[in-house]
């Protein structure tokens, strides 16, 4: 196994309300039954740290051992940023797990709720 593939693919979906939107810079950690990941920056060298309405953003980064319980998502200013949907792929099993926001939104934002917890669904 190459252990430069065991990375996580990490789609995430703005949503379409007109404030889902941000440029504030994001972070998103990784929970498994007995472990939880540092934080990880959302950011990438094409967009930064802008989030556009119902737009898929793609980030690699490192894998978990364990299968995922969920994901923390974080948001540095106060320009909150709405979530539909996050999905990730291990791309050494190709376990998927996905963390959807619907029917409302998974909203993150200062001071009211800078971090949140999403379950895997």
């Amino acid at each position: 196994r190459n252990s430069t593939m065991c990375n996580y693919r990490v789609y995430a979906l703005t949503g379409k309300a007109v404030d889902s939107e941000t440029t504030n810079p994001l972070e998103i950690r990784f929970h498994t039954a007995c472990a939880v990941s540092q934080w990880y920056s959302l950011e990438d060298s094409e967009h930064g740290h802008q989030k556009n309405r119902h737009y898929w953003y793609k980030y690699f980064l490192p894998v978990m051992d364990s299968p995922l319980v969920g994901v923390t998502v974080k948001i540095a200013g106060e320009d909150g940023w709405g979530v539909e949907n996050i999905h990730v792929e291990n791309l050494c099993t190709k376990r998927v797990f996905d963390m959807n926001c619907q029917p409302n939104l998974c909203v993150v934002d200062r001071p009211h709720a800078p971090k949140l917890f999403i379950p895997v669904a």
